[in-house]
């Protein structure tokens, strides 16, 4: 009884956002323990879960079921993994898609043509990949490059589908929020308690190591003095480390222009960030978490309806949260040198001869001189979309496959240089260029600030033509920034009102 009623208290303590956060953080549990314990069939009953709600107009199942899906392979094998998963989480968005467009063609296509609602300004992407079709025939594998340029046009589109759906009503565009929230709460305190479980928190070094047929657990890894790599719970210490800084600029405009008052969840999120990416040992997630910092600084807080009062209270907080960071890598790095271990990515200092700038390039420096052998081949088309010289040979030998073939060129100016020449990076220029008109005339300001964020990401870690690698990095700073722009332009919050100005961030 006295458990039943510390439950009805703590209950009657939560907002109603944070009810319903609960509620999709307990529903995350359930998607994720379900396919670990079928093998990861569980997947594809989401994916005719979605469809089947699409087909009886349940647009907030249908969205629920079309984020979920595609994510699930981010999260660590310890929570979630199965034979089926990577094929359902691939195709069943796809599903669900279909699904909608064939019982919702009418109002959709009504939807899209109406110029004057909100809409994601990334129409030049599917000219780009026209480019890259082009680019493509004369490239290193057609095959895999068309198989990639269709999944990726499929992606965008279904952006562009979600986008129009979450302005349907009130209530799609509230649980898009919730959906987000809850999904940065999952990652963020979710990784928290991981660092108490190391066979999930270290998951990525123990698969490793069992890769290599050494068998260690995460207690063991956990115990290891020195340089080790945290994953929180995510399948890898860079998915950790890349998806952190979107996810602390995306709490943090949706507590300063959405919430407007210091939330607890909100906070618990913002401090536990920084100290995420720290473990994860990832140099673009510091790159990330600065750049989200300065254009939120630069971009939002100055435009926002707040008094000259609450704007300087929300600059003290920003100065105190980086006082304490700065403080803490100070003392931490005259303690040990905690930072130029990190930066350096060694943990014996002495013998490391290289200079700053070495250190920082090194492990990136056979990717930019592959993109220049790429663009000097062939300098006006490039050598064809997310495919590298050994996949003709790899394919042949069946080590990969069409839904297998990796990718990973980093540094996206380049990358976009190398496979799909001249051509390709004026026509992605153009697309960067309408992209930041298109939010600055619309105010889509959290979407400037978060998509600058992922383009900043992509300098290091380049995933961004990669649904498989990017569809999270996509959902929390594409459809989250636009998803708090279409509730600040249209004066909207989850009581459907604003707090009184005078009474906010107390």
């Amino acid at each position: 009884m006295e458990i039943k009623n510390i439950a009805e208290n703590v209950h009657d303590m939560l907002s109603k956002i944070e009810k319903d956060v609960l509620r999709f953080l307990l529903l995350m549990l359930i998607v994720l323990f379900g396919c670990k314990l079928t093998d990861g069939w569980f997947a594809w009953l989401l994916a005719i879960i979605g469809c089947g709600a699409s087909l009886y107009d349940k647009v907030n199942i249908t969205i629920t079921c079309y984020v979920i899906l595609p994510l699930l392979i981010y999260f660590s094998p310890v929570l979630v993994a199965g034979s089926q998963l990577g094929i359902a989480a691939r195709i069943g968005p796809f599903i669900i898609l279909l699904g909608m467009l064939l019982t919702s063609a009418t109002k959709l296509s009504a939807i899209i043509r109406n110029r004057k609602e909100d809409f994601l300004p990334i129409g030049w992407l599917f000219v780009y990949s026209m480019i890259a079709v082009i680019s493509s025939v004369i490239g290193w594998m057609p095959l895999i490059s068309f198989f990639k340029i269709l999944n990726f046009v499929l992606f965008v589109f279904g952006l562009i589908i979600l986008s129009k759906l979450i302005q349907a009503s009130n209530d799609e565009l509230y649980q898009m929020r919730v959906i987000l929230l809850g999904l940065v709460t999952f990652i963020v305190v979710g990784s928290v308690i991981a660092y108490y479980i190391p066979s999930i928190g270290y998951s990525m070094l123990v698969s490793k190591a069992a890769g290599w047929g050494k068998i260690i657990t995460g207690s063991e890894v956990s115990a290891q003095e020195g340089y080790k790599l945290f994953n929180g719970v995510m399948n890898h210490s860079q998915s950790l480390g890349i998806i952190l800084p979107l996810c602390f600029g995306w709490i943090l405009c949706d507590m300063l222009l959405v919430e407007r008052r210091l939330s607890r969840l909100h906070l618990i999120v913002i401090f536990a960030t920084p100290v995420l990416m720290f473990m994860s040992r990832s140099r673009a997630s510091l790159l990330g978490f600065s750049v989200s910092l300065l254009m939120i600084y630069c971009c939002c807080i100055p435009l926002i309806s707040f008094s000259t009062k609450i704007k300087r209270k929300i600059k003290r907080i920003l100065y105190v949260f980086l006082a304490c960071i700065v403080t803490c890598i100070i003392f931490a790095q005259i303690h040990n040198k905690t930072l130029s271990k990190w930066i350096r990515k060694v943990d014996n200092l002495e013998t490391d001869y290289r200079n700053v700038g070495e250190s920082l390039t090194s492990s990136r420096m056979g990717l930019v001189e592959y993109n220049r052998n790429d663009f000097k081949l062939n300098p006006i088309f490039g050598k064809g979309f997310q495919v590298m010289n050994w996949h003709e040979a790899a394919y042949r030998e069946k080590r990969i496959s069409l839904l297998s073939a990796p990718i990973e060129k980093g540094i996206i100016p380049l990358m976009v240089l190398g496979e799909t020449g001249i051509i390709g990076f004026l026509i992605f220029v153009v697309f960067l260029f309408s992209f930041y008109k298109t939010c600055i005339r619309k105010r889509y300001r959290v979407l400037l600030c978060s998509f600058t964020t992922l383009m900043a990401l992509n300098m290091s870690e380049s995933t961004f033509f990669s649904p498989g690698g990017s569809a999270m990095q996509w959902t929390i700073a594409v459809i989250g920034g636009f998803t708090l722009d279409l509730l600040i332009n249209q004066e909207k919050t989850v009581d459907s009102s604003f707090p009184a100005q005078d009474k906010v961030l107390n």
